[in-house]
């Protein structure tokens, strides 16, 4: 958008009675779905400080932005980059998944390099057991970035405009009947700032708050031009 600013009534000075400055898009709301999960919300929060919406399962079948389901599954593939963490079903037409958690006996790291991950502690975090995710035909994983033997733990998958990742594991801790500690490392919430980065909660659809623009984290370096 553009601000415009006109002094009124105008001078003798015609030239300089009109000011423009160019308004950055807004930025899009994180459409969060699924039961408590207090770790999940203050790493939302800390990434996406004011832009964190709770939202009931079915408020969540419109509109735009980043759409994080915890332990939830949508009826359908939603219009904009998401966010599957432990999901309770099949979303149609892209995963199956099985009926009981498997335990996790080792883990591969085929993406260890994928912006996505780096410096997300998904290598020293304890994921004891996760749901077997089973792609449909046609709709590969684009990028398997964490597996336990050839499952999926992590995995960011293609066939759409916008990034669909999946989490096959709970993220809570909770005591013996938890999956994982993940929510508990410092990682976590990097894993959401490298999502953001991705695409996935920029400002003004799925390109980040400006098409070309980059997001940096606190002390990086930054090269210029």
């Amino acid at each position: 958008g553009c601000l415009a600013v006109r002094l009124e009534p105008a001078d003798a000075l015609a030239a300089d009675d009109v000011a423009w400055l160019a308004a950055p898009p807004a930025a899009a709301p994180v459409w969060r779905i699924g039961p408590e999960n207090r770790e999940l919300d203050r790493a939302l929060e800390a990434v996406f400080p004011g832009r964190v919406r709770r939202v009931d399962y079915a408020a969540a079948a419109v509109g735009w932005g980043l759409f994080v389901y915890d332990r939830v599954v949508p009826a359908q593939r939603p219009p904009g980059p998401c966010l599957l963490l432990a999901p309770a079903g099949d979303l149609a037409g892209v995963f199956t998944v099985g009926a009981e958690a498997e335990a996790v006996r080792e883990r591969r790291f085929p993406g260890a390099a994928d912006p996505l991950v780096v410096h997300a502690h998904l290598d020293v975090a304890r994921i004891h057991r996760a749901r077997p995710i089973r792609f449909a035909a046609g709709v590969p994983a684009e990028s398997l970035l964490v597996a336990s033997g050839g499952a999926p733990l992590v995995a960011r998958v293609g066939g759409g405009s916008f990034p669909l990742v999946v989490v096959a594991f709970d993220t809570a801790w909770r005591g013996e009947t938890g999956d994982s500690d993940w929510a508990q490392l410092p990682g976590f919430p990097i894993f959401f700032a490298n999502l953001a980065r991705a695409g996935g909660g920029g400002g003004g659809g799925g390109g980040g708050a400006h098409a070309g623009a980059a997001c940096f984290r606190r002390g990086e370096a930054v090269a210029l031009p």
